[in-house]
């Protein structure tokens, strides 16, 4: 499973030629049959050609441009947050099949797109697929959205108005031009042999309304989908497993022979070199990476400037589970050392959090506690939270083990000009 994992990394990252620069790899007994993998791609743009997921402008045409729709995806983000069991087979289709070629194309249309006047708004489909990223884009604006969609491009036959909506097959992006000029967007994206078409248009009633076989299926207000949706305030009490941790007198372990000891360690797969996976990688494509995966952090160049991107991933699982919050300060900490120790500066952060059922008051406990550490050393820190994503999932990990990790620092590095 592991082998296949790095393969998938691998197979996808070559290919859409992206380095990929660092990482981490923890092995725990809780992770047997359902490995965790947690990613994350850092890019530049300049603030002129900032484009937000936004669709403004009442009759202003709303496209759909990328791979065509299947079936493939579908509760994919839900999936990802289940309690898996003996029938999870079953929904094998939750997961999204990708196609990095694909991807490559659509990532520089996209990036030929962004400098174009004729676009309004631009969100990528993630989870929920259309569903989300057309309610977001109107409630961000205020505004409402129509889709017709039977105008949809798809690659199934028989898709229902629900299949179509909650899809996440990769490769896609919906987008807002500025109407009458569709046919420029048409021809950007012609030129990448990708589909790109008209599905809707920007309403003004705050509504997101869908049309399928000539009938109004869903008529909703996109805040509701979006800025107001439920706060859920759980219960949470402290475990007993943490008070009897916190009641156990100090040991300093006796070593008799140090030589075996630490042979012994360096063999433990957590703490063993990592040099097979990140070989399988490209870390050199685009020729810009300064220090490559095996150091504290990762330095990659800005071109035309003599500054440079510093990154890590760092966490001990061990350590969030031991004392939730305590791991949480010691989980940003580390990440600010290596950033520092290849002398950078920290300036934010993104998490990555995977915990347990949170409908559980112990499970609950541990990460509310996980996140007011971070929070705690962020604001000592002066580090912003810029990003992250939580998947809250299955029993084998509540019964073994908590993994949480703090994804990727930033910061700028200073390259001295020689």
């Amino acid at each position: 499973m592991f082998e296949q994992v790095v393969a998938g990394i691998a197979g996808y990252g070559n290919c859409i030629g992206i380095p990929t620069v660092g990482g981490e790899v923890q092995f725990d007994a809780a992770y047997e049959g359902n490995p965790l993998v947690n990613a994350m791609c850092v890019g530049l743009i300049n603030h002129e050609d900032i484009k937000k997921g936004q669709a403004h402008g009442v009759g202003n045409t709303v496209m759909y441009v990328g791979a065509k729709t299947g079936r493939d995806g579908i509760h994919g983000a839900t999936f990802a947050s289940e309690e898996l069991s003996d029938s999870s087979e079953d929904k094998r289709p939750a997961v999204q099949v990708g196609d990095p070629f694909m991807e490559k194309l659509l990532l520089e249309a996209c990036l030929e797109l962004v400098k174009n006047d004729a676009l309004v708004g631009i969100q990528d489909m993630g989870a929920a697929g259309l569903t989300s990223s057309s309610a977001e884009m109107a409630s961000k604006a205020g505004s409402g959205i129509e889709m017709n969609i039977d105008l949809v491009p798809q690659r199934e036959t028989g898709m229902t108005a629900y299949e179509m909506m909650l899809s996440e097959s990769q490769e896609r992006m919906l987008i807002v031009v500025e109407k009458g000029r569709e046919q420029e967007i048409i021809d950007l994206f012609s030129k990448y042999e990708l589909e790109a078409v008209a599905i809707g248009k920007v309403t003004d009633d705050k509504m997101l309304r869908l049309l399928h076989k000539g009938e109004v299926v869903a008529e909703v207000p996109a805040d509701a989908l979006a800025e107001e949706a439920p706060v859920y305030y759980k219960p949470s009490s402290e475990p007993a497993y943490f008070r009897e941790f916190q009641e156990m007198d100090n040991v300093i372990p006796e070593v008799e022979d140090y030589e075996t000891t630490l042979l012994a360690l360096l063999q433990q797969p957590t703490i063993a070199s990592k040099e097979w996976v990140y070989d399988q990688y490209d870390h050199m494509v685009r020729t810009s990476t300064v220090v490559s995966p095996g150091s504290d952090a990762a330095v990659v160049r800005v071109r035309g400037t003599e500054k440079g991107l510093a990154m890590t991933t760092d966490c001990n699982s061990r350590y969030i589970y031991l004392d939730p919050e305590t791991g949480g300060k010691i989980a940003v900490a580390e990440a600010a050392r290596n950033i520092i120790c290849s002398g950078g500066e920290p300036l934010a952060i993104t998490d990555c959090l995977n915990f347990g059922n949170p409908e559980k008051p112990e499970i609950f406990w541990q990460f509310e506690k996980a996140v007011d550490g971070m929070s705690e050393a962020c604001r000592m820190l002066g580090t912003p939270v810029i990003g992250g994503n939580v998947s809250c999932i299955t029993k084998r990990m509540e019964q073994l083990s908590i993994q949480h990790r703090l994804s990727v620092w930033s910061a700028w590095l200073k390259i001295l000009s020689t």
